[in-house]
């Protein structure tokens, strides 16, 4: 079997389709079709590797928070890069880039305008995780 090339090649169950096209609206930094893709189409996995991140990434975001406070640039590079791996297992593209920019804060000691740079990333990845349960949970309010 060849592996798939294209987004189009991808098919998402039905039931799934139309909010699908809601998270495209809604973030261009979540790629709900790659991820589908990852998973090769077992919602049940899916739906573990969200739970876990969900719980994982509320730790990194609270390290990263204290990091930050406590002027700590070796954690805040150490549970930055951490967490920009785990949001591009979800093909966040925009979480990935901001974590990116604080693991590189962290790794160059130079922690200047970090906190408004942690609330961009508290932000985007509050939208990954709503992006995320919106497709598991197909139908789901927030």
């Amino acid at each position: 079997m060849e592996p798939l090339k294209h987004e189009q090649d991808i098919v998402a169950p039905t039931a799934y389709q139309s909010d699908w096209e809601l998270l495209r609206l809604k973030t261009r930094s979540f790629d709900p079709v790659s991820v589908w893709s990852r998973v090769g189409g077992d919602m049940e996995f899916l739906r573990e590797l969200v739970a876990l991140f969900t719980e994982e990434a509320s730790q990194m975001l609270a390290s990263i928070e204290a990091a930050v406070k406590a002027g700590n640039a070796a954690d805040l590079n150490k549970f930055s890069h951490k967490l920009r791996g785990a949001v591009l297992q979800f093909s966040a593209s925009r979480a990935a880039a901001i974590a990116g920019k604080l693991e590189e804060m962290g790794r160059t000691d130079s922690l200047q305008g970090a906190s408004s740079v942690l609330n961009d990333l508290k932000a985007e990845t509050s939208e990954l995780m709503d992006a995320l349960k919106l497709m598991v949970h197909p139908g789901a309010t927030q």
